[in-house]
């Protein structure tokens, strides 16, 4: 790894009190050999743990390396303020730009070398990301490849990246200039940041996929995706939601695509409307199936049924509690 003034590729992680993974998380990124200058780019938004002693260490230690950012006042937590666009983002010289998140790591220690070498070789692509494995908060492996057992599509990736995501985002290497442009069209109320611009990216480049174990995903109880509350995990499921929405009204699908869409979105409503006892949700899914025009299953409409009287619901409820599969999410 070399440094310089130029560097080829910025590096950003966004950290917020993750003291007890902020050292795997910078390890991973001294780790990487490259034949070609790199940045690190760590944003703490105002840790009141010992996240920020930390990365002063290893400011201190990689001082040619680190372009650290540190917030005297959270960020997060305020409105109109973009964590990416406004903040990380213009911090960012490189031509390309990769993720991780501060209790995320990196094993591979050619990783951006591998996407870059493909980046360069190809120029029809504006992103390359990888597989991944999972571990627990105490870094026991979970699932040592969690594309084993997938075909993940590659090319132009448009049609199937707009009705579910598959790429995460630290195993995501993209070219700046995109990720610039893509960001501008970031709205500040989306729960997720990188769906949305790999969206953007799917239209405006091809994609690509390096079928390799680079990088180990931390599953926390009580993070925004993965919330013990179900109240807090509809309302990050509903926003990818409205991050399709909205780019399905920016750029051109087909009837095919958005039916399909609608279809999941549907399916969606009537299992929190389960989960959570909801009459309102049932009733916004009933809606969007008649003004989409939408086809549903035999399965479907029995469990609607159901839904609809009191009792039924409150049995299905107390089903989910005990982990009983009801149904799939696809219609």
């Amino acid at each position: 790894m070399k440094s310089s003034n130029v560097p080829l590729v910025s590096i950003i992680c966004d950290t917020y009190n993750q003291q007890d993974y902020i050292k795997t998380t910078l390890d991973g990124f001294i780790l990487q050999k490259t034949n070609f200058p790199i940045e690190i780019i760590v944003h703490d938004d105002c840790s009141t743990d010992n996240t920020v002693s930390i990365l002063k260490e290893y400011e201190q230690k990689y001082p040619d390396l680190f372009c650290n950012i540190y917030e005297k006042e959270n960020q997060y937590t305020k409105e109109g303020v973009g964590i990416w666009p406004d903040i990380d983002f213009p911090k960012a010289r490189g031509k390309y730009i990769a993720f991780c998140e501060g209790d995320d790591y990196w094993i591979d220690p050619y990783k951006l070398q591998k996407q870059v070498d493909f980046l360069e070789n190809n120029s029809e692509y504006g992103m390359v990301h990888t597989d991944f494995a999972t571990c627990n908060k105490n870094g026991r492996i979970i699932n040592s490849a969690i594309n084993k057992k997938k075909t993940i599509a590659e090319g132009d990736v448009r049609n199937k990246l707009i009705v579910g995501n598959f790429v995460t985002t630290l195993t995501a290497c993209a070219r700046r200039e995109l990720i610039l442009e893509g960001a501008k069209l970031l709205k500040y109320g989306y729960l997720q940041a990188d769906y949305p611009l790999w969206i953007f990216i799917s239209n405006k480049s091809k994609i690509g996929y390096i079928n390799e174990v680079t990088s180990v995903y931390r599953i926390l109880k009580g993070s925004i995706s993965h919330a013990k509350s179900l109240t807090n995990r509809f309302e990050f499921n509903e926003s990818k939601f409205n991050v399709i929405r909205d780019f399905l009204n920016h750029f051109e699908y087909s009837d095919e695509i958005v039916n399909k869409i609608n279809k999941n979105y549907a399916s969606l409503l009537l299992r929190y409307s389960i989960y959570l006892n909801s009459n309102n949700l049932l009733e916004r899914r009933n809606r969007l199936i008649d003004t989409a025009n939408i086809q549903v299953s035999k399965l479907q409409l029995c469990l609607t049924y159901f839904v609809k009287v009191k009792f039924f619901r409150t049995i299905l409820f107390y089903l989910n509690k005990f982990k009983y599969f009801l149904f799939s999410r696809s219609v």
